[in-house]
């Protein structure tokens, strides 16, 4: 039976891959067969032997991610909703494409501000529930990310899907560097950030955007 058949439909195989990973601890390097057939589904990424598979925090995000290893190459993360995606016929080049460029400009401001409000953290306790979290959201606060990029866009005369950007230590980012930079004082001049637990943040939502 192939991956299609035992999936079913897109939101079981989604389902069915979420709740296989949640068996795996954080950090503990792992083999799955099942897993490591569907990453080689990536429609973007060549697949093919893989050493081990560790699930860690994402760099930026935070959230657990599933990484892979193959011979002579680095640890890189991977989506498995991409693969599942591409099995069953879902998976829009455009659409990723956007969406990589998009994440090139989240990962231009993870060393800037984000960084300094972090750094000088006296408590990982969410600001709203008061609870403790190890890997507590960094969440920008009532003006989202999403609408700050997009006043940016507008405001310089920029189409998003024109943005050069390069894929590098796992990460994509922005080829020119005067819009990484204009975008960053842009960026950094009007964020508040807050610091949340994941259920917090979940709850909040994107604050009406």
């Amino acid at each position: 039976m192939n991956l299609k058949e035992q999936f079913e439909t897109f939101n079981n195989g989604r389902k069915m891959i979420t709740s296989r990973l949640k068996n795996y601890k954080m950090y503990s390097k792992f083999n799955d067969e099942l897993l490591e057939n569907l990453l080689t589904h990536h429609p973007t990424k060549k697949i093919s032997k893989i050493e081990y598979l560790i699930i860690k925090p994402h760099e930026i995000y935070r959230n657990r991610t599933l990484y892979f290893k193959q011979p002579n190459q680095e640890e890189d993360n991977v989506s498995y909703k991409l693969c599942i995606q591409n099995i069953f016929g879902q998976y829009s080049t455009e659409k990723n494409t956007k969406a990589n460029k998009i994440s090139s400009f989240r990962n231009s401001i993870s060393n800037t501000k984000r960084a300094e409000f972090y750094s000088n953290l006296k408590s990982k306790c969410c600001e709203e529930c008061g609870q403790y979290h190890d890997h507590p959201h960094i969440d920008h606060y009532k003006i989202p990310f999403k609408y700050i990029l997009e006043q940016f866009l507008d405001q310089f005369n920029l189409q998003i899907l024109n943005i050069k950007t390069y894929y590098q230590n796992s990460q994509h980012h922005i080829k020119d560097k005067k819009i990484k930079d204009e975008f960053i004082d842009y960026h950094d001049s009007i964020v508040e950030y807050k610091l949340l637990c994941p259920e917090c943040n979940i709850r909040n939502g994107t604050y009406g955007y």
